[in-house]
């Protein structure tokens, strides 16, 4: 869901339905990603037809439910106050980055604040900024939270109880929540079944933007870092009050070695350490929607690499079921073997793929296929499925760079009677 301005002064009110997602977390994101001369923001007056200020923020038909929701407590507790009024999210936590500057003799050296940098899926007591590491050399902020949860499809809260979700979505989705498919966060890779994983922990991967120079090499806009994360990971191995992040350390490479205090798998507590190959952080996914008509065999998905990593390097990838329906290997060729005439609505739309992408040395683009399947069926609703990139032999990337999506669009619009 978005919107943009009007090249006006005037300002515009802008209203979403966000009813579908009823029980989920949410983001409001303002980019200013511009210079020219209505490239600037105006907003302001952020309303909601719910009560965000009482004593409980998980209301459903104007009342609130016994047990409430992960966003509910009462507000006003002393230990949840700062000295300007209440706080919404007390110990989030966040990371501050500053650099040293010194004269060009090296004397009269100080400390400046560059950035302070938060998780946009931030929640109350997760204490993220609990560890931190700085990869100088390749513009890297790691920052742990050790208390963040494991999310589940759709980046929200996992249940405490198993069979207890009020607001369930069976699978294929809906073509009503389109929106809601292009945003999800399907991770075909994790085989998790999270029921309750409080306290699990992730580790939040943040990117400076290198200094630009001129054609002299004076300095023309100098290094920044970005403020929200460009991707956040876990181990697949995730569990309940895990802790992982609670200590992270990285060098001059590219790896990273991270700790879970609270890892149970050679005892109570026993504790784990991970080391992680990180330069995952110089891949993404070309673009963020893909398109194919019904009647081309498959689609190709470019992933590219930035100039930061030139050696030999792999990212997994998968896809999973929104709106559109896969279909193993095996029955895929086998529906693939029949006439069009047969196929119709029984065949799925897409066959499961995942593997590893590999980019020789010095290449920066690579692509996989994902087979489509052809029928005379007429289409109703629209097609979504899944794409996500996950670390080799480990779990899923979370962030914008690292899921997509393709719509496959149907080409047997003319004739509704054939199915």
């Amino acid at each position: 869901m978005r919107a943009t301005g009007k090249c006006s002064e005037q300002m515009f009110i802008h209203e979403w339905d966000v009813s579908d997602f009823l029980r989920r977390s949410g983001q409001i994101r303002i980019v200013d990603n511009g210079s020219g001369e209505w490239d600037h923001i105006n907003v302001d007056e952020f309303l909601f037809s719910w009560d965000i200020d009482g004593i409980c923020a998980d209301s459903f038909g104007g009342s609130c439910n016994a047990g409430g929701g992960y966003g509910s407590r009462t507000f006003g507790d002393p230990s949840e106050q700062d000295c300007i009024g209440k706080d919404e999210t007390p110990s989030a936590g966040s990371a501050y980055i500053f650099i040293q500057r010194c004269q060009s003799d090296g004397s009269s050296c100080f400390w400046q604040e560059q950035t302070r940098i938060v998780s946009s899926d931030k929640r109350a007591r997760n204490l993220m900024g609990f560890s931190v590491a700085i990869n100088n050399s390749r513009g890297l902020a790691l920052v742990g939270s050790i208390y963040s949860p494991a999310y589940g499809f759709y980046n929200e809260m996992a249940r405490d109880y198993r069979y207890l979700n009020m607001t369930s979505t069976s699978f294929p989705v809906s073509s009503s929540l389109k929106d809601y498919q292009k945003l999800s966060y399907t991770h075909a890779r994790t085989n998790l079944g999270l029921i309750d994983a409080e306290k699990a922990g992730a580790v939040y991967l943040y990117k400076r933007i290198p200094t630009e120079l001129g054609s002299h090499g004076e300095v023309i806009k100098e290094s920044y870092w970005l403020n929200t994360e460009h991707g956040r990971v876990a181990p697949p191995d995730i569990a309940v009050r895990d802790q992982f992040g609670f200590s992270l350390a990285t060098g001059a490479g590219i790896t990273a070695v991270i700790g879970a205090i609270g890892v149970d798998s050679l005892g109570m507590d026993a504790g784990a350490a991970y080391a992680m190959d990180m330069s995952w952080s110089s891949i993404a996914f070309v673009q963020s929607e893909y398109v194919i008509l019904e009647g081309r065999s498959e689609v190709h998905i470019f992933v590219a690499r930035d100039g930061s990593s030139k050696d030999n390097q792999t990212i997994g990838f998968s896809t999973s079921d929104l709106s559109a329906k896969g279909v193993d290997s095996e029955a895929f060729e086998i529906c693939r073997a029949l006439p069009l005439k047969e196929r119709c609505c029984s065949c799925g739309d897409y066959e499961l793929t995942s593997g590893e992408l590999f980019f020789a040395e010095g290449e920066t683009l690579a692509f996989f296929t994902i087979p489509i399947m052809d029928d005379l069926c007429y289409e109703t609703k629209i097609e979504y499925l899944q794409l996500q990139l996950h670390i080799p032999g480990g779990g899923p990337i979370h962030g914008e760079h690292y899921r997509a999506h393709v719509r496959i669009d149907d080409n047997d619009w003319i004739d509704k009677s054939k199915c």
